[in-house]
């Protein structure tokens, strides 16, 4: 993930390691070969904890922190979701050893607590500009959460109810694009879908999905809450 408009430019980097999420300064002349931080899980993890960061995104423009370009919004192989705020205080960063680079705890971190499964993928915005979506490695779940009441989540499976990854997910005003391995998806969660809202395509019978009866768009979809979900307030 690139980072460009922030005070200070950086690369982002996901990776399954010792440390997952590194960030690493960009100059006029070159990046930075070394991280200049690190963000770990929170204040109570050893900062060698092995996992891994498979989905990064820039934070919902209506977040409590403000829209700041220095604010990453990733997702975890634990199966969260955690917000990390690079211009925090010195409360949420752990010490280092000298000509090492810091480490820097979440602002907020969330889970759906009925999904053990690591996230696949994480996307920010929605119609009020204020939602996370993350998308699971397992069962074509896809967990919402609005940051203004992080408490208050709740999932959806992807149409058809597969067993595969959400490999990609896009908020774009009130809905929400995805992929998993079987198909493409959208939810949508605005006013007047009609039957003429999106083209049409040709199925096939035996694709999973159970379009919805009578004049309905769409096909149906199991969703829960998640009761509440698991947050971290930093």
């Amino acid at each position: 993930m690139l980072s460009l408009k922030a005070s200070t430019p950086f690369a982002a980097f996901g990776m399954s390691s010792t440390m997952p999420l590194a960030i690493h300064s960009i100059t006029e002349q070159q990046l930075s070969p070394t991280p200049s931080c690190v963000l770990v899980m929170d204040k109570n993890k050893d900062t060698a904890t092995p996992s891994g960061v498979y989905g990064l995104s820039s934070a919902p423009f209506a977040s409590p922190w403000g829209s700041s370009p220095q604010i990453i919004v990733s997702g975890w192989y634990d199966g969260h979701v955690r917000c990390h705020d690079l211009r925090a205080s010195d409360s949420l960063r752990r010490k280092s050893e000298p000509g090492s680079p810091s480490f820097l705890c979440p602002v907020l971190s969330m889970s759906d607590p009925l999904l053990c499964e690591p996230i696949y993928s994480v996307s920010s915005g929605g119609g009020t500009a204020s939602h996370i979506a993350a998308g699971s490695a397992r069962h074509s779940v896809v967990s919402f959460w609005d940051v203004r009441s992080p408490r208050r989540g709740w999932s959806v499976h992807a149409p058809g109810n597969d067993s595969s990854p959400v490999y990609d997910l896009i908020l774009e005003s009130s809905r929400v694009y995805g992929v998993t391995q079987s198909r493409p998806f959208v939810l949508d969660f605005g006013p007047g879908v009609g039957k003429k809202t999106y083209p049409y395509i040709p199925r096939n019978t035996r694709d999973g999905l159970i379009s919805k009866k009578g004049d309905h768009v769409g096909f149906y979809v199991t969703q829960y809450s998640h009761r509440p979900s698991r947050t971290i307030d930093i």
